[in-house]
């Protein structure tokens, strides 16, 4: 399950123009209004995309989604692997900039680039980041 303070960063680390309002107005909202906020807020692609890697997952052809919920934060070079992978398969999905965004493309980017330059202190923050939204995702999905 996904927890408020969870939702909250997803927020706050958005690209949204209306943070502090939306801070404010999930604030007092139960969790699961918060969920449907989020939702509300992705565009359709983003919510295709992370159904392709479910799935993908579920019929066994790729673990990234398996791999990204049960990251466990200890092995940098396997956190960097998955990033770049995730980095990939986006891009592969769909060329929109407004895509790209919503599935943190250009913070996947930044960290995987600044990585080779031996700068591994965002590739924890910028997995959970994705974790978070797949939760969220997943938990919307089961809603329906």
């Amino acid at each position: 399950m996904i927890t408020k303070n969870e939702c909250n960063e997803l927020v706050i680390k958005s690209e949204l123009p209306n943070k502090k309002e939306l801070l404010i107005e999930m604030s007092k909202l139960s969790i699961q209004d918060c969920i449907k906020k989020l939702d509300g807020l992705r565009i359709t692609s983003v919510t295709d995309f992370y159904e392709k890697l479910r799935n993908s997952y579920n019929k066994g052809s790729s673990k990234l989604y398996k791999n990204l919920l049960d990251y466990d934060f200890m092995d940098l070079n396997e956190g960097l692997r998955l990033l770049s992978v995730f980095q990939n398969q986006a891009i592969l999905w769909s060329p929109a900039t407004e895509f790209y965004k919503s599935v943190r493309l250009p913070e996947v980017s930044y960290v995987v680039f600044k990585s080779i330059t031996g700068d591994t202190t965002h590739i924890i923050d910028t997995i959970s980041l994705i974790k978070n939204d797949l939760k969220v995702f997943k938990i919307i999905k089961e809603q329906k």
